[in-house]
């Protein structure tokens, strides 16, 4: 019991000091399999992604490459990749990610910095931009979140100010764009990160949480009742799960994961298959292409998936 008044105590000194936030007042997606593009500054991508005939995106805008000095901005990446956004029809949702080293060193600035960052960005792009991933995979430091040498409690913490302020500045600009949480990774113990993430974060500061499925193929529907009783065992009101990245780097695997996800994509508003080709050290085996641009036997099989 003194461990629950306690639990409390925390939520409400942090949560008292969180900015105002509000949901957006758009339909989510339903049934939606959307598609990573790791290259979205490569006019040949969007071209694959027409193809295949996505209705949603997701891209990466790197905080370090558009931001590399404190308040010094360099727009020719992000103009470069929202140019080639505005003359194809998906949805974006882009992943704001990376911290620059400048700014991961103190938790505490963290929120108001990313605050700040995104300000720029959304007054400059906005308008293209359907849904915001607020970084990627924050459980496991390194993949866009700051490893700052956390606990798992603290880093749920920072995330939680972050994602809130974030929210907040998105929401004074745009009154409808989602704010999704990051994608969290199976590994390093997603459940204890939510937890926190969940009980910490203002519930209108997020439109829907994100999660990473590898590995659940066949068990989405058990995945979202999950979250279902966490959130419940919170005390706090449902939300819609985003899965923002899923996939296989397993070649020999991909048909029968597709063959799943064509069968249990309802349960689900949206799932980004990641990703378009193989290229890039993280993605040698993942992509429905392969490095040479030549289709993989996979990639009829995933252009079917949102044919209607």
């Amino acid at each position: 019991m003194l461990k629950a008044l306690v639990s409390l105590s925390l939520w409400c000194c942090a949560t008292l000091a969180y900015p105002v936030c509000a949901l957006s007042p758009q339909p989510h997606p339903s049934g939606v399999v959307g598609l990573q593009l790791f290259y979205p500054d490569e006019p040949q991508s969007w071209g694959w992604a027409d193809e295949l005939q996505v209705p949603w995106l997701r891209i990466e805008l790197r905080w370090d490459w558009i931001e590399p000095y404190q308040g010094q901005f360099d727009a020719s990446y992000v103009d470069r990749v929202m140019a080639l956004a505005s003359t194809h029809p998906q949805k974006i949702m882009v992943l704001f990610n990376h911290a620059p080293q400048w700014a991961a060193r103190d938790a505490d600035l963290l929120p108001t910095r990313v605050a700040a960052a995104l300000s720029w960005l959304v007054k400059r792009h906005g308008a293209r931009v359907n849904a915001w991933e607020i970084f990627n995979e924050p459980n496991l430091p390194g993949y866009g979140w700051p490893d700052m040498g956390l606990s798992v409690q603290d880093s749920a913490t920072a995330y939680a100010r972050t994602l809130s302020e974030a929210a907040s500045t998105i929401r004074r600009l745009d009154k409808k764009a989602f704010v999704i949480s990051a994608g969290l990774s199976p590994q390093n113990d997603p459940e204890t990160f939510a937890r926190w993430l969940v009980r910490l974060t203002p519930p209108a500061c997020y439109d829907a949480l994100g999660l990473h499925p590898y590995g659940q193929k066949g068990r989405f529907a058990a995945v979202q009742r999950n979250v279902i009783t966490l959130l419940e065992q919170e005390n706090r009101p449902p939300k819609p799960v985003w899965f923002t990245e899923y996939g296989t780097d397993q070649n020999a695997e991909r048909g029968e994961l597709l063959t799943a996800l064509a069968a249990e994509k309802a349960s689900i508003p949206i799932t980004f298959f990641f990703t378009e080709r193989d290229i890039g050290l993280f993605t040698d085996q993942y992509g429905l292409r392969r490095k040479d641009g030549s289709a993989k036997d996979d990639y009829t099989t995933f252009k079917q998936m949102n044919v209607r």
